[in-house]
């Protein structure tokens, strides 16, 4: 089988069958989960898993990208590495 249309398949399957989506739900489940058990003053904790939902749903994306193309996309990478510490700063992490 052709390497692209093997890589399309599981590239589609990646973000079809839930043995591959259940572990990004199940992150994304916790997080949101965590929000509403925060105290209403505490807009770091808050703000920190906001962030990483928006970093999350990035990895993700990333992680589709790169099966497709079998590559990591360098500057794709960097932007990641970018968002994620910029998302971060100040925030104790």
């Amino acid at each position: 089988m052709d390497d692209s249309i093997r890589r399309a398949e599981v590239y589609k399957q990646y973000f079809e069958d839930p043995i591959y989506r259940e572990p990004w739900e199940k992150v994304r489940e916790a997080l949101m989960d965590a929000f509403p058990k925060t105290a209403a003053g505490d807009t770091a904790t808050r703000e920190r898993i906001y962030l990483m939902l928006g970093l999350l749903k990035k990895v993700d994306e990333f992680v589709g990208r790169t099966i497709a193309s079998g590559e990591i996309d360098k500057r794709a990478l960097d932007k990641l590495a970018l968002d994620r510490k910029q998302g971060f700063l100040g925030l104790g992490n």
